[in-house]
């Protein structure tokens, strides 16, 4: 039994609670070496912004490979998008193999990227590209991006709860059903 439980997750802590679990909000915040250099690319980002998104992905991760046939469509149907996509992270290679031949033609794949290479991408990158399925569980990349001033493209469950950290005009989302996460989340705590 446990002594506490926490969630990063206030729609999680308020689901778990009305399951009678004593559950607590703890949110996500970097720790001060981070924040601070992620407010180092938020003083940079000023000069060097392009129009060119990053999706920023562990595609190893089954809920950001669920995430990605969702991303694709809209990607390709999108009357307006990026002059270039760039994607990057761990797993890369399961995105080619799995759905190369679905990725627009102005996406480019660099696999997994330096941490070097990762800030100078935060730093020119126009928008970040953070879409996720109906699932448990926070996103903490869009905590960075918000910190570091990066605009994020997203569907809904990528940025719950996190509506307060963005101008209204730095989220585009579409709204997906809510009962989907936490079925999502039944399946968890009954596995």
């Amino acid at each position: 039994m446990a002594d506490a439980i926490f969630t990063i997750s206030m729609e999680e802590t308020w689901w778990l609670q009305l399951h009678g679990i004593n559950t607590e909000y703890l949110p996500y915040y970097p720790n001060q070496q981070r924040k601070d250099k992620l407010l180092e690319v938020r003083e940079e980002r000023q000069e060097k912004t392009s129009l060119d998104w990053l999706w920023l992905a562990d595609f190893r991760n089954p809920a950001n490979q669920s995430g990605v046939p969702l991303t694709l469509k809209w990607l390709n149907e999108s009357r307006s998008h990026p002059k270039q996509l760039m994607i990057a992270g761990r797993g890369c290679e399961w995105l080619t193999k799995k759905y190369g031949y679905q990725l627009p033609e102005y996406a480019q794949v660099l696999g997994e990227i330096t941490d070097h290479e990762l800030e100078e991408f935060y730093k020119s990158c126009g928008a970040m590209l953070i879409v996720h399925p109906a699932t448990s569980g926070m996103l903490t990349r869009v905590v960075d991006a918000a910190i570091a001033g990066i605009p994020v493209v997203g569907n809904n469950m990528a940025l719950k709860s996190y509506a307060s950290h963005f101008d209204e005009q730095r989220v585009i989302a579409t709204p997906q059903r809510s009962f989907r996460a936490e079925e999502f989340l039944m399946k968890t705590l009954n596995s």
